[in-house]
């Protein structure tokens, strides 16, 4: 149910900012988990031999699309500025404490984990 919810609001609220590129939501029911959506011009192009121009363009096209796509989709927060990487910091520094220096605040070890595991 929870991604059903979630795939309607992306329907009615950013996929409409995509304009004719993507579809338009017709109906959407929670009991059934379906949603019904419009056709969206244009046609396949699986197997499709093209001039190397037209690929190309074609495929300029859909790199436009995908950034619209990720320009339009609202930021996402985690809940109470919690996401996964700060949880699975925790875990790792609660399963460490014994070998963190008497002292050692949290925020430190964090910060310290982060610089070893990025390039530099």
């Amino acid at each position: 149910m929870r991604f059903h919810s979630r795939e309607v609001r992306a329907l009615r609220t950013w996929v409409p900012t995509l304009g004719a590129a993507a579809p338009r939501l017709v109906a959407a029911d929670p009991g059934l988990r379906a949603v019904v959506l419009s056709e969206v011009a244009g046609r396949s192009l699986h197997g499709a031999m093209l001039p190397d121009l037209q690929e190309r363009q074609i495929f300029r096209r859909i790199g436009e699309l995908a950034r619209r796509i990720h320009d339009s989709a609202p930021p996402r927060p985690s809940p109470d500025g919690a996401g996964p990487a700060l949880g699975n910091a925790d875990r790792r520094l609660t399963a460490a404490r014994s070998l963190l220096a008497p002292g050692t605040r949290r925020s430190s070890a964090i910060s310290s984990a982060g610089r070893r595991r990025c390039p530099h």
